[in-house]
């Protein structure tokens, strides 16, 4: 929301300030001289950028009856009837000749342009419209007036019926990426030779306008402001069609002084990180809230207002960093961020904190030194990444990686923000931030603040440990390298101050010398005993288990969750008794990475006794005993099990056994078993009241027919969720028939891979029979490309879609998937890919013929 949120209206009022029309005559003020036309200029439609500026223009005359007394109502239907412009869609400014006239002494930046808005009617403080108002009521030149007009027609869809899509709440209230695109190119649009916006300047120091400076505040004055003026609406509301497509997903929090170009390179940068479509809705207030109405909307107390329910019900924000680093100085953007950072318990996961940094680039061969890039630091793995790790890969490397350039300078600054030393254009906005962090009752926000207070300095502490956790990896990378001297051990002591740090996430993977013993203690003299949950990944790091020890020692007793990545690490048999008696005694969750360390048995593992979910990889460890796993106790709570195994040496009668041992309650089991080499499950049992099972054997050429069968037998009737991942298998059609027959009839998800393997079209009409059938499936993903890397679970379609018909045409247009494969929520896109698979599997009597075959009822 930045430093603009609150702009009285006196300050939105005055939009115009043009830019003359060279060879157009502009008439002074003083002129007595009968005025019988007025002269309106728009760009034309048709111009090339080699145009001269007065070639771009259209120009037309509309004679004025004698005495002047014309409205400005009836000056915009006369432009209507000529140009088809709607007046709703019209804004009419004029300048003067003389608008510095008596401003000679006054410095440029101080100037004010004399400017001048047409508007057709008078509105109360409530927005009710008073009366009409006459062109001769603005104190126009009286003789050869000549007014601009700019046209808003194309920021409002061309399939949209209404003046404006109607979205009461502003917490509903989201722009698209694809919109903030439609907004620049309205603005390149009324760009000229040299980057000049042709009818706009920047009232605020009288200036000539060019594109790349266009902020937010000048955005407001001469699109934003203008263009809802008639219909008293937000911008969102003016560029949407279905209020349904405009819930925010993301909220920025950003500078108003930020240019809109800059803010828009954020967006786009973002999208791509975090792999959306341009469908991606944002929050922001000069986009989401009415800026003629913010009084009424931004009425109340902060945690009733749409700003705090949008931050409580978004996936995250995106915390933008101009050039400048200005938005560490606003005490808006500060006050947003901190409310980001609270932890919510009405949330399941906890909102993301995500940084969009502009930076100028340094000029190499043909890049002008002038041009911005942005670099994106997110709070943890994008999807990409989480899909690396299932995969048995690094996701945190590529992270490292992709944020490798992410200006260490940004985190100096951020460590050293202070909220009572920030701004707002609105000096109230600012007492009122300050009173409210210091908990001040209502009737005092008003009031002049504290000068100190204890609560300053835990809102310091907690946006401070915020920017200190996203730069700590690139401060290890470049220790020593960089220009702010930042140190791990200053970020250590920076998030040990947040005293209201409940949750710490660090990721050092591949660091290798980088990251040793010293590095590691500092990781722990961040921790305190506030913390409840603590993800350290230090994959292949130069840390010994004496390192490891001493972090242990350094957890809270009471802590909740605990993920430990140490893959790679110097961790063996004799170490794991040790590491398991360090454990918190109360953890409930437990993340363990073990891949490709010294282990060979796990019968030294002893978990904590009330363990509700446990992730364990043991990856790529070939000399695993053939009772590795059986010989592992598992917690009788225990709810959830995600086992890693690929590549290593299990035995298959390992495993079988490993299931019976599985407590009676467990709801959720997956096993990651590619490259294993498993060929059959003979005599398998599988927990009766399993509500989820996900299996992946991706690669085991061994893994044929009759192993699918014992495994498809094996499914309890309670599964809701079924995720089979059977890529480059020996798997064919008896097995995928088996499978079929034993869906259970609670299935609601059904992913399944088989890319690469031996299932033909016979194979995929047994299975298009029997899920047309079941009553509750409403997600189906079946990938039978080769080259697929098999989906999760809980995969949906580019832009999050939610109704049939959305999912329905996706299925119409996939294209680069063969006609076989389907990602379709709902039943009817499911149905209708099972009419297509009966349909094209041959005639009816063959194909009847051949899933006979097969046991398949035709």
């Amino acid at each position: 929301m930045g430093a603009g949120c609150t702009r009285s209206a006196s300050a939105i009022e005055p939009w115009q300030a043009v830019v003359p029309i060279p060879g157009a005559s502009q008439g002074s003020s003083s002129s007595s001289q009968p005025c019988t036309s007025i002269m309106v200029a728009r760009l034309r439609q048709q111009r090339r950028p080699s145009d001269e500026m007065s070639s771009m223009l259209e120009v037309l005359e509309i004679p004025v009856k004698k005495g002047g007394a014309m409205s400005v109502s009836a000056l915009q239907l006369a432009i209507q009837e000529r140009w088809e412009v709607p007046p709703c869609r019209q804004l009419l400014s004029c300048i003067d000749e003389q608008m510095y006239q008596g401003q000679q002494e006054v410095p440029p930046e101080n100037r004010v342009p004399r400017v001048h808005l047409l508007e057709p009617e008078v509105r109360d403080s409530t927005g009710e419209r008073q009366g009409d108002r006459c062109i001769g009521e603005f104190g126009l030149p009286s003789a050869n007036l000549f007014l601009h007009l700019t046209d808003f027609s194309k920021l409002r869809p061309a399939q949209a019926t209404d003046p404006y899509c109607n979205i009461p709440d502003p917490h509903c209230r989201g722009v698209t990426l694809a919109q903030v695109q439609r907004l620049v190119r309205f603005v390149k649009d009324y760009t000229g030779p040299g980057d000049l916006l042709m009818f706009w300047c920047d009232r605020r120091v009288g200036k000539a306008l060019h594109s790349k400076d266009l902020t937010f505040y000048t955005l407001c004055d001469w699109v934003i402001g203008p263009s809802t003026y008639s219909s008293r609406c937000s911008c969102c509301e003016l560029l949407a069609v279905s209020a349904a497509e405009q819930l925010p997903r993301w909220f920025t929090s950003h500078w108003w002084g930020i240019p809109l170009q800059v803010f828009l390179q954020c967006l786009k940068d973002h999208c791509k990180v975090r792999g959306f479509l341009d469908t991606c809705s944002y929050w922001f207030a000069a986009g989401c809230l009415n800026q003629l109405q913010l009084g009424q909307e931004l009425a109340g107390n902060f945690q009733e207002s749409g700003t705090f329910r949008v931050l409580q019900d978004c996936d995250g924000m995106l915390f933008m960093v101009d050039t400048q680093g200005v938005v560490f100085t606003r005490s808006w953007c500060c006050f947003e961020a901190y409310w980001a950072l609270q932890p919510d318990q009405k949330r399941i996961d906890p909102l993301l904190f995500d940084i969009a940094v502009a930076c100028k680039n340094v000029q190499v061969g043909p890049v002008p030194s002038s041009s911005i890039t942005t670099e994106v630091c997110t709070d943890g793995l994008v999807e990409a990444e989480y899909k690396l790790e299932q995969a048995g890969l690094s996701g945190w490397s590529a992270k490292a990686k992709r944020e490798a350039y992410f200006p260490l300078h940004v985190t100096s600054q951020g460590l050293s923000m202070d909220v009572r030393s920030s701004q707002a254009s609105n000096p109230v906005d600012h007492c009122r931030i300050l009173n409210l962090i210091a908990q001040r009752p209502v009737e005092y926000l008003g009031e002049e603040p504290f000068v100190q207070d204890a609560n300053y300095d835990d809102f310091n502490a907690q946006l401070r440990s915020a920017f200190a956790v996203a730069g700590w990896r690139q401060c290890v990378d470049q220790f020593g390298m960089d220009r702010t001297q930042l140190t791990p051990a200053r970020l250590s002591r920076v998030v040990r101050a947040d005293a209201n740090r409940t949750y710490l996430q660090l990721g050092f993977a591949h660091c290798g010398a980088n990251f040793d013993n010293a590095r590691l203690k500092e990781v722990g003299h961040a921790i305190t005993n506030r913390l409840s949950a603590v993800q350290l990944v230090i994959d292949g790091c130069l840390v010994d288990f004496d390192g490891i020890t001493w972090f242990l020692h350094k957890l809270p007793p009471g802590m909740d969750s605990l993920a430990l990545g140490l893959a790679r690490t110097r961790i063996t048999d004799d170490n794991l008794d040790t590491l398991s008696e360090l454990l918190p005694k109360d953890l409930c969750h437990l993340e363990l990475g073990l891949a490709g360390t010294n282990i060979t048995e796990l019968k030294h593992m002893k978990l904590p006794a009330g363990l509700v979910a446990l992730d364990l990889n043991i990856g790529n460890i070939p000399v695993l005993t053939k009772t590795a796993l059986s010989s592992m106790a598992v917690p009788t709570e225990l709810q959830l099990l995600h086992l890693q195994l690929r590549r290593t040496g299990l035995c298959m009668q390992d495993v079988v056994q490993f299931c019976k041992l599985l407590p009676a309650g467990l709801e959720v089991l997956n096993f990651q078993l590619d490259g294993t080499g498993l060929a059959n499950f003979s005599g398998l049992s599988l927990p009766h009241n399993l509500v989820s099972f996900a299996m992946s054997l991706g690669g085991n050429r061994q893994f044929t027919d009759p192993g699918l069968i014992e495994l498809a037998r094996a499914l309890p009737r309670k599964l809701s969720q079924l995720n089979l991942n059977m890529r480059a298998t020996g798997v064919g059609n008896k097995g995928m028939a088996e499978l079929s027959q034993s869906l259970p009839q609670s299935l609601e998800e059904f992913v399944l891979t088989i890319g690469g393997s031996a299932v033909t079209e016979v194979g995929l009409r047994s299975l298009a029979r029997v899920i047309d059938t079941l009553r509750h499936v409403k997600l189906l993903n079946l990938d039978c490309s080769d080259g697929a890397v098999g989906a999760s679970c809980h995969n949906r379609l580019p832009g999050g879609a939610d109704n049939d018909a959305e999912y329905t045409n996706h299925l119409d247009q996939q294209q680069d998937l063969p006609l076989r494969s389907i990602q379709a929520q709902g039943k009817e896109p499911i149905a209708k890919w099972c009419r297509e698979v009966l349909k094209r599997a041959g005639t009816e009597a063959a194909s009847d013929a051949a899933l006979g075959s097969l046991g398949v009822a035709g």
